[in-house]
């Protein structure tokens, strides 16, 4: 059996929790992605930064060095910019035709390619 207060403590540092970042951005990066309905997005963030502020969290967004995108199971995240595109293209699924094709004609498919191809902007 294994010692679960080991098990608990790793399970704890690996997701940063116990305020250990100290950069917004990069416990972002660190833990790839945080689910971002508010307010759980800024409680997420708050339980892994040292020091937690209301700008600090805006500006992940107004500078555009974090997105809000459908990630993991469809759920809107914040995630890094530079990492948004790969994890955009990983859960996404490009839009079908009522035929069953690819569809890279419509505005969605078109998003889709873009970001594959361009990286998230």
């Amino acid at each position: 059996m294994p010692d679960i207060l080991k098990l608990r403590h790793w399970s704890y540092k690996q997701q940063g929790l116990g305020k250990q970042g100290t950069d917004p951005l990069q416990t972002l990066k660190n833990i790839i992605a945080i689910y971002s309905w508010h307010p759980s997005a800024a409680l997420s963030l708050h339980a892994r930064l040292h020091s937690f502020s209301e700008e600090g969290f805006y500006k992940l967004e107004t500078q555009k060095t974090a997105l809000r995108m459908p990630a993991m199971r469809l759920s809107v995240h914040m995630l890094p910019k530079e990492t948004a595109a790969y994890i955009f293209a990983a859960t996404v699924p490009l839009p079908a035709t009522p035929y069953g094709k690819k569809d890279t004609r419509s505005l969605a498919g078109k998003f889709h390619q873009s970001i594959i191809r361009n990286g998230a902007h």
